[in-house]
């Protein structure tokens, strides 16, 4: 049984939060509190599963965690968010060479210069009491501004493209994308939601126009 000074600093703390939230919200700013960080350890995969474990309704296998700490492309687009020491979202992020189809294999662009590379965005999640007060919109500023600028084969690349596929359903996650300027397709790819009703999909897609989304990006970070 926990002790009444436990109690009491766990109730202290989650006053606290609450606070701190209700602030960033109010004012619409990316609070000090909120930070992201590399995915280096086991402890951060497991961070990042039991994350997912609540917000998806897709169980992803081992291996699409253990190939963040194996491939330095992946680790290169994903990311953890923390409020304080609370993990509060992620993303992970799969590479793709821009004149290939399928993985990257860093064969992209010319020799010796930059990569040009998409992202499939494969998970991007946070957690509820969190949203509205930047930490999507964090980690997707991250991301569209080329994630850690570099990957496997350690040439700077360029991020030209970013996809992912949204319930067909989920009109505040396909709002949340168009805000960002991604755009939204009109077809939809029934059966990619095994488990959801109805159960297609829309792909999303957000491609670099100069400085523009960049800035875009920037102005809007603040809004989830």
């Amino acid at each position: 049984m926990a002790s009444s000074s436990s109690s009491t600093r766990t109730g202290s703390n989650q006053s606290s939060i609450l606070n701190q939230l209700t602030a960033a919200t109010a004012t619409r700013a990316v609070s000090p509190h909120l930070s992201i960080t590399p995915i280096t350890t086991p402890a951060h995969l497991a961070s990042l599963k039991r994350l997912n474990s609540l917000l998806l309704p897709v169980p992803y296998p081992e291996s699409f965690y253990r190939e963040i700490l194996a491939d330095a492309d992946a680790a290169a687009v994903s990311r953890l968010s923390w409020w304080e020491d609370i993990c509060v979202g992620g993303i992970r992020g799969k590479v793709e060479d821009i004149d290939s189809e399928g993985p990257s294999s860093g064969g992209s662009g010319a020799e010796g210069g930059k990569r040009k590379v998409r992202v499939y965005i494969m998970t991007l999640g946070v957690l509820s009491p969190f949203r509205g007060v930047g930490v999507g919109g964090k980690l997707m500023e991250w991301l569209l501004n080329g994630g850690d600028g570099r990957g496997k084969d350690g040439r700077d690349w360029e991020v030209v493209e970013v996809y992912a596929h949204v319930w067909e359903a989920n009109d505040e996650a396909l709002e949340w994308y168009r805000k960002r300027g991604f755009a939204v397709g009109e077809n939809v790819v029934h059966g990619y939601y095994r488990k959801l009703r109805p159960n297609g999909a829309k792909i999303v897609r957000w491609r670099k126009d100069g400085d523009r989304g960049r800035l875009t990006v920037m102005s809007l970070v603040a809004q989830t």
